[in-house]
């Protein structure tokens, strides 16, 4: 009976929360949606890519018709070395690439300037460069 009660209720929450459309924008009106469609269309609908991007790539994946597989962000990570299972930035890249990723994205205001772009600009070819986003494509390690 509890189950079939939070089964109801989450039911009754997705139906209020459906109008919402993608984190609270209406529909066709996300923010970086453009530019969304536009990593999309140059990586070719149904690319597997790994990203490093706000709500874990999931608009990514929804504008640009992405395969995406999210790259921890620092609490996950965080989370993973308590439970044991620390890997370094190489293992968790070699392990997204065996799982068949092309490309790495990065978006937002810090692409260029983090410490993972830089992690990957010395093992990846960038294939793209501009203040809010970088692609860089795994198929090619070792540029």
């Amino acid at each position: 009976a509890a189950v079939s009660a939070v089964f109801v209720v989450a039911l009754i929450v997705t139906a209020v929360m459906a109008d919402r459309r993608l984190y609270g924008f209406p529909a066709g009106q996300y923010p970086d949606r453009a530019v969304l469609q536009q990593i999309g269309a140059r990586l070719g609908p149904g690319t597997r890519v790994v990203a490093w991007t706000e709500n874990y790539g999931k608009a990514l994946a929804y504008y640009g018709k992405l395969i995406v597989e999210p790259w921890p962000s620092p609490s996950d990570l965080q989370l993973s070395a308590l439970e044991g299972n620390h890997q370094t930035e190489q293992q968790l890249v070699d392990g997204m690439i065996a799982d068949g990723n092309r490309y790495f994205v990065i978006t937002g205001p810090g692409a260029r300037d983090s410490s993972l772009s830089t992690f990957l600009r010395a093992r990846f070819p960038l294939v793209e460069s501009t203040p809010t986003v970088q692609i860089f494509d795994m198929t090619k390690p070792g540029h």
